[in-house]
C-alpha cells in the first residue's frame, strides 16, 4: 500500500510537471505572438487578450520603475466636428482593433493607428547595438553612433524589450519636473476642454485638482494662448516623454541613469473647430523640447500612419501619394467600395503645416 501511494504521488508529480511545461510553452508562444503586436486579421477576442497582456505588462513596468511622474494609460474621444476619433495619452490616434471610433468621418472609419515619432543620431558604446555604425573624426578618433527612434505605437508590437517585460515607448506624464499637473492620475480619461463634472465635485472629471485657480475660484483649462480658455471648439492636452526607452546605451541625464531615451518631452494639443471651413480637420500641435543635458544631432520628426479608407475591413486596396509641393500625404480606396454597402469613401490626408525655421535656409525644417 505504501508503494502504491508512492507511485501515485510520483505519477501525479510527473503529470503536474508536464502540465506546467505545457503551460510554459503555451505562455511563451503567446508572448512571442504579443511581442510582434496586434495583426489586422485578429478577432475582437484576440485584440482584447492582447490589450489585457499589454496593460498588465505596463502596470508592472511602471510599478518597478517607482516613478510617480509616469501616468496610467488614458484615452478620450474627440468629436468636436465631423470627425470622431479615439486618442490616447501616449500619442496614438485610434488603435489596432478599434472598429468604432477609428477616425470616423461621414459614418466610415479611416484610421488604424497614427502617432508621432522622433529620430536622432546619438553616440553609444562600441558595438552595443546591432544597428550601430562608426565614424572617424579628423583627429583619428572612432565614435559609434546609432539612429535612435522614440515612438508610442502599438502597431507591429511597438518597441518591446527582448524578454517582453518592458515597452520602450512614449510615457504619459502626470506632472512636470516642477510638479505642475498635466492630468488626473485617478481618471481613465485624458483631459479635454469640453469635459464636464459628472460626479458633482465641481471639477470636470478628467481634469487634475491642480488646475484650480485660487483667484477665480474655478477650475481653468491650461490654454496655449490664455489660461482658462481654449481657442477651439474642442481641445485635448497631454504630455509625454521617452524616459523608458532603454533600447540604446545612451544616458541623456548623466546625474540620473534611470531616465533614458533621447531626453525628449512632447506637449501634445489637438484642436477641432465646427466651423464649415474646418469641420473636416483635426489640427495636431506638437511642442517638442529636449529636456536633457545633452544636445541632439540630425533630429527628424515624423508621423507614422496606417489608414484604412472606408473601414477596418477595407484596407487591402488602399493607395497613397505624397504631394511634395504642398507637403501633404493622402490616401484613397482604389475601387471606392467601403465597409458600408452603397457608401463611397472619401480621401484621407495628413498635411505638414509648419515647424521652427532655420534662418540659414529660410524654410521649415
Amino acid at each position: 500500500m505504501k508503494i502504491s501511494k508512492l507511485i501515485l504521488v510520483i505519477f501525479f508529480i510527473i503529470l503536474s510537471a508536464d502540465t506546467i511545461f505545457s503551460q510554459w510553452v503555451y505562455t511563451q508562444k503567446k508572448l512571442e505572438k504579443y511581442k510582434s503586436g496586434p495583426e489586422k486579421y485578429w478577432t475582437t477576442r484576440e485584440h482584447n487578450q492582447y490589450y489585457k497582456w499589454r496593460a498588465r505588462t505596463l502596470e508592472q513596468q511602471i510599478e518597478n520603475s517607482d516613478d510617480d511622474q509616469i501616468l496610467r494609460r488614458q484615452k478620450a474621444i474627440l468629436n468636436g466636428n465631423k470627425i470622431t476619433t479615439e486618442i490616447w495619452n501616449y500619442g496614438s490616434i485610434s488603435s489596432p482593433g478599434n472598429r468604432v471610433t477609428d477616425i470616423i468621418w461621414e459614418g466610415l472609419g479611416y484610421g488604424y493607428e497614427f502617432g508621432p515619432l522622433i529620430c536622432a543620431e546619438i553616440p553609444i558604446l562600441s558595438r552595443s547595438h546591432e544597428d550601430a555604425y562608426s565614424k572617424i573624426s579628423t583627429s583619428g578618433d572612432t565614435t559609434w553612433y546609432v539612429n535612435a527612434i522614440s515612438d508610442g505605437l502599438v502597431s507591429l508590437g511597438g518597441e518591446v524589450s527582448p524578454d517582453g517585460q518592458e515597452f520602450w515607448t512614449w510615457e504619459p506624464l502626470a506632472y512636470n519636473d516642477y510638479e505642475v499637473p498635466y492630468a488626473d492620475p485617478l481618471s481613465d480619461f485624458l483631459p479635454t476642454s469640453t469635459d464636464i463634472d459628472r460626479i458633482g465635485d465641481g471639477k470636470p472629471d478628467s481634469w487634475p485638482e491642480g488646475w484650480y485657480n485660487q483667484n477665480t475660484k474655478e477650475y481653468e483649462w491650461p490654454g496655449a494662448l490664455r489660461q482658462g480658455a481654449s481657442n477651439s471648439d474642442m481641445e485635448s492636452f497631454f504630455v509625454v516623454d521617452d524616459r523608458m526607452n532603454r533600447e540604446f546605451e545612451y544616458y541623456p541625464f548623466p546625474t540620473d541613469s534611470t531616465r533614458r531615451g533621447l531626453g525628449l518631452e512632447i506637449e501634445m494639443r489637438y484642436y477641432q473647430w465646427s466651423n464649415p471651413l474646418a469641420e473636416d480637420i483635426i489640427f495636431l500641435i506638437y511642442k517638442v523640447t529636449n529636456v536633457s543635458e545633452k544636445n541632439l544631432d540630425n533630429v527628424t520628426f515624423g508621423m507614422w500612419g496606417d489608414p484604412h479608407i472606408g473601414g477596418p475591413s477595407n484596407w487591402q486596396d488602399d493607395l497613397s501619394f505624397f504631394d511634395k509641393e504642398n507637403n501633404i500625404v493622402y490616401a484613397w480606396d482604389a475601387d471606392n467600395i467601403s465597409d458600408v454597402a452603397g457608401r463611397e469613401p472619401g480621401y484621407f490626408g495628413y498635411k505638414f503645416l509648419e515647424s521652427p525655421g532655420n534662418p540659414s535656409d529660410g524654410i521649415d525644417n
